[in-house]
């Protein structure tokens, strides 16, 4: 009789020990196609998307360069232009007064009246006693009194003080010959005042502030003269004042109502020719850039101010002030894909926010597992945007 085993048609089972081996292989296989399907994947569909926002920043450069006409542009020397034009010009300021009242001496006008056939001449400083109160008033200057007329002159209180702001009045004249008094004398229809005034006083802070405006009087007196602008010159700055000569009515402490300054002056007005300087401008702020800035505009701001101008050689020396906005390339270095290969968010998110000109800065990285970004260059997109 045959054996159960020794049946050809009956298959043959494996031993347990192969079972297993077979069994741990084929799982370990399908787990490392599945790891290496993964990270084809990850290679194929692995993005990173970077945003970036550039805010502008200001610069600002000083040089000093000298403007003569005809000269070879450098640096420090500029083609130019250099007019003038003379003007004269006057300033009245009232003074301001203490705030203290001081005595002063009344004034006003009489009328004389001559009732005698001759004429009465009176020499000036004559007197005249007031009826009212006595006090003495003295003619200004000469005045000769025909017969029959009334001819007015002013008269000054001998004393000051209030006592001598009387009201109308009539007055004698003290020389006079007492049997002429009553037929020649004088009146006043008017009060005399000025007994007391306020204590003005020049002030040194008042002739300067006179002579300031003096100074804005003659620039803006010299603009309406200015010689015209060569075609291809910029103006350089505000006028300036080559010349000046000024003259004052009072000094410091003196006693007075009103302050009259006058003053002449040649102002100069200076061009500079705008190629040379553009090129000069430029040269300066593409210097002052930093690795990977760009100029936001071509059109800088500039302040000058002028150091010295010389009518005789038409030369003038300047101080240049150069402004304008820069910002870093869409396409700068710092920016580029490459920068930021198999790097984690927070490195990028580092490494961005601490690049002068950058603002803001966000990326996405895809798949959602993903922890660092791509080896790739290619796979990684940068998004530039500039503020407002």
């Amino acid at each position: 009789m045959n054996k159960p085993n020794d049946n050809p048609k009956t298959p043959r089972r494996l031993r347990p020990f192969v079972a297993r081996v077979y069994r741990n292989g084929t799982i370990i296989f399908g787990l490392s196609s599945l790891i290496v399907a993964g990270f084809v994947v990850f290679l194929a569909f692995s993005t990173t998307t970077i945003a970036v926002q550039l805010t502008p920043r200001s610069i600002a450069e000083t040089t000093s360069v000298t403007i003569r006409p005809n000269a070879a542009a450098t640096d420090e020397l500029l083609p130019g232009t250099i007019g003038t034009a003379t003007v004269e010009e006057t300033v009245n300021l009232n003074v301001p007064t203490a705030g203290q009242v001081v005595d002063d001496f009344a004034r006003g006008t009489v009328t004389f009246v001559n009732a005698t056939a001759s004429t009465q001449p009176l020499a000036a400083t004559t007197r005249l006693r007031a009826s009212s109160n006595g006090l003495i008033y003295r003619t200004t200057k000469r005045v000769d009194v025909t017969p029959g007329s009334q001819i007015t002159a002013e008269v000054v209180a001998d004393e000051a003080g209030t006592k001598g702001n009387i009201g109308p009045d009539r007055f004698e004249i003290v020389a006079l010959w007492p049997g002429l008094k009553d037929k020649i004398y004088a009146t006043s229809g008017q009060a005399m005042t000025g007994g007391t005034r306020s204590d003005a006083r020049i002030s040194a802070g008042l002739i300067s502030q006179a002579e300031d405006q003096l100074k804005e009087k003659v620039v803006a007196a010299a603009k309406s003269n200015a010689p015209s602008s060569p075609a291809d010159e910029t103006a350089v700055g505000k006028p300036f004042i080559v010349e000046q000569s000024t003259r004052r009515d009072a000094e410091p402490g003196e006693q007075k109502s009103e302050l009259t300054v006058k003053g002449s002056a040649k102002v100069a007005f200076i061009f500079v020719q705008t190629e040379p300087l553009e090129q000069l401008t430029t040269k300066i702020l593409n210097n002052a850039l930093r690795p990977g800035e760009e100029l936001v505009s071509s059109s800088p701001t500039l302040t000058w101010n002028i150091l010295e101008a010389n009518a005789t050689d038409s030369s003038a020396r300047v101080e240049l002030h150069i402004q304008q906005d820069v910002r870093l390339k869409s396409n700068a270095e710092q920016l580029a894909p490459a920068k930021f290969t198999k790097k984690t968010k927070k490195e990028i998110l580092s490494q961005l926010l601490g690049t002068p000109g950058v603002s803001r800065a966000d990326l996405q990285l895809s798949p959602f597992w993903a922890t660092r970004t791509s080896s790739s260059p290619s796979q990684i997109k940068v998004v530039v945007t500039t503020a407002q």
